[in-house]
C-alpha cells in the first residue's frame, strides 16, 4: 500500500481518473458531492480537477449570486454539482433546500 497517504489527494487522484475515462468514452458527467472545501478557496485540489476537466459548477452558473454555506456548521459552500458542458445545457431547473427541510441532516439537500 501506500505509505502515509494523503485521503484527499487520493480522492481527487481517483475521482479526476473516472470522470476522465467517462468524458474520453464521450459520456456526460453529472457529480453531486460533499467536497469538504469551496471551490472558490485559493489552494484548493478540486479547482485543479474542475478547470482540466472541464467541468462546470453548474449551480454557480444558474445562480452567480449564491453565497450561502451548504454545511450548517460552516460558512462556505463545500457541496457542488459538477458537470460536463452538455449536461449543463440540459439542465432546466435545481437548488438548495433549507436545512432539514426533508431530511435531517447537517448539509442541504440538492434537487
Amino acid at each position: 500500500g501506500i505509505q502515509h497517504p494523503n485521503p484527499r489527494k487520493q480522492f481527487y487522484k481517483d475521482f479526476k481518473t473516472v470522470i476522465k475515462a467517462n468524458i474520453q468514452d464521450a459520456c456526460e458527467v453529472l457529480s453531486l458531492g460533499d467536497f469538504n472545501e469551496s471551490l472558490y478557496d485559493t489552494n484548493c485540489g478540486l479547482v485543479d480537477l474542475v478547470t482540466e476537466l472541464q467541468l462546470h459548477d453548474i449551480t454557480y452558473e444558474a445562480c452567480p449570486d449564491i453565497d450561502f454555506a451548504t454545511y450548517s456548521r460552516g460558512t462556505s459552500r463545500i457541496d457542488f454539482v459538477l458537470s460536463t458542458r452538455r449536461f449543463k445545457e440540459a439542465l432546466i431547473s435545481g437548488g438548495y433546500q433549507p436545512f432539514s427541510e426533508q431530511l435531517q441532516s447537517d448539509h442541504r439537500l440538492y434537487h
